[in-house]
């Protein structure tokens, strides 16, 4: 009934040009997304989550259609044929940590980033190195501002807990990008400061690096850095040391005269959010309420 029912259903995607909506399946239905998960758990139930005809399938907006390309994991694609993204959003996270990486998943920005850096933050890195976790996607246009500085939140702490452990090539991109993709100021200067200070060579390699205005809401960040004096060659040392000085100048207040660079300081400081440390809910073994209801 399974393979038969679906093969059906196949075919008739086909004929139709590669779409097919729910109401023309189920013409009469009350309740169109009932019937067609009821089928769809039918499928699964008959034929395994990973039969190549569950797959060549997606639903997208009412409607059966053709895949254009398949995920890497035969759960994603249930899924997402189940058009039951709750499940979806839960999934991810732990195919980064265990998996190591959530490449081929062609889903929402946001899903595919926090998944990735939660894998990086807490994977083993025998499972999941950091440098093979970490996927940095350009947020797409429309995206919300509140989602995307949310996710550099998640990104800054991944950084200043993980910096140590990326690769020179791994950390360098982490920086440009997190530099073209944050608006001024808005980032966690504490991030910034740990790839330095474990990779102080990136102040050659990303020259930007060498702002202390990146720095502005990082105290003890000039700590930090000078700490990594030691281990830096005669060329990086110079660029560290001046870096350090005037993070401390700019946080006393008396960083520059030149009134060019105070006017731009002070527009990005009235355009950035105050930085928002990442909360953890505990909840009591008796408590039931949800981590993100109130209370």
């Amino acid at each position: 009934m399974a393979a038969y029912s679906a093969n059906l259903v196949l075919l008739l995607v086909i004929v139709s040009g590669g779409r097919v909506p729910l109401n023309r399946l189920w013409q009469n239905a009350v309740d169109h997304m009932v019937l067609w998960r009821s089928t769809v758990s039918l499928w699964h139930a008959g034929l395994g989550r990973d039969h190549s005809l569950l797959r060549m399938l997606v639903y997208e907006k009412g409607a059966v259609c053709l895949k254009k390309s398949r995920n890497a994991w035969p759960e994603l694609d249930h899924a997402s044929l189940m058009d039951d993204w709750d499940l979806m959003v839960r999934l991810l996270p732990g195919i980064a940590l265990y998996d190591g990486s959530v490449l081929g998943y062609a889903g929402r920005w946001e899903e595919v980033m926090v998944a990735s850096l939660l894998g990086a933050m807490v994977g083993e890195e025998s499972l999941s190195p950091v440098c093979r976790t970490l996927q940095l996607l350009p947020p797409p246009k429309g995206t919300e501002r509140r989602t995307i500085t949310e996710v550099f939140d998640l990104l800054a702490f991944v950084l200043r807990i993980r910096a140590s452990g990326m690769p020179m090539e791994d950390a360098a991109k982490a920086a440009r990008w997190a530099l073209d993709h944050c608006l001024p100021y808005d980032f966690d200067g504490h991030a910034f400061a740990a790839l330095v200070a474990a990779h102080p060579s990136l102040l050659v390699t990303v020259p930007e690096l060498n702002r202390p205005e990146n720095y502005w809401n990082a105290h003890g960040a000039a700590l930090m850095l000078r700490s990594a004096l030691t281990n830096s060659v005669d060329e990086v040392q110079g660029r560290l040391s001046r870096l350090c000085d005037e993070i401390e100048s700019i946080q006393r207040g008396r960083w520059t005269d030149d009134e060019d660079k105070i006017k731009h300081m002070v527009h990005g400081l009235l355009n950035a959010r105050p930085y928002q440390r990442l909360r953890i809910a505990v909840l009591d073994p008796g408590d039931e309420q949800h981590p993100s209801g109130g209370g």
